[in-house]
């Protein structure tokens, strides 16, 4: 995201950049870390800066996205647990924005356990598998088969039912995005967040 996909264009658009880049790497290999770091000074503030504007341009997309906001679908789950950490969403993940989601996280967790109340409630945490993403329960599989390490929906890690607690909600994710653009944007001298 912060030099583009196409490291030709990369380096059609932006020379001056692309060459201090492409010489760090060919010193980084001959020099030690910490003069290595010194000499990235110069592109790592330009690369900083333009982070920091794409982190806020998606912040705004995701924050903007009442719908999916609202049908909590497991993929805004996925953005809004990369954006929460300061890194970048892929180009995909952000395009999951531009569709109305087909289902909602209720609707893919009732089909995950099944319709019937007695079911669900015979569910307990120890039979359950949690996404650390998207908070989507998974029952057990039948004893001697294999737990899948992935959550179909988001790609998130499934982790032990018991574990629930620890992990952070969609909500909070999305409440700690709200203050973080909400800083960025005050440090910036503009805010835009309600």
């Amino acid at each position: 995201m912060l030099i583009g996909t196409d490291p030709a264009t990369f380096l059609d658009n932006e020379p001056d950049l692309a060459g201090q880049v492409l010489e760090w790497a060919d010193v980084r290999r001959r020099t030690d870390r910490f003069k290595a770091r010194h000499r990235a000074e110069p592109f790592v503030r330009v690369l900083e800066a333009r982070h920091n504007d794409v982190w806020r341009l998606q912040a705004r997309r995701l924050l903007g996205a009442s719908e999916h906001i609202a049908a909590g679908h497991p993929k805004v789950c996925r953005l809004a647990a990369i954006l929460v950490t300061g890194g970048l969403a892929s180009a995909d993940d952000i395009a999951n924005l531009d569709d109305p989601p087909a289902m909602t996280r209720a609707q893919i967790q009732s089909t995950l356990l099944g319709d019937s109340d007695a079911r669900r409630t015979s569910h307990n945490e120890q039979a359950l598998i949690i996404c650390d993403t998207c908070t989507l329960m998974y029952p057990l599989p039948p004893s001697g088969e294999p737990v899948a390490g992935r959550c179909n929906h988001c790609g998130g890690d499934l982790l032990d039912g018991q574990e629930r607690a620890s992990i952070p909600t969609p909500a909070q994710r999305l409440h700690s995005i709200e203050s973080r653009l909400r800083q960025m944007e005050v440090q910036c001298g503009r805010s835009t967040v309600r």
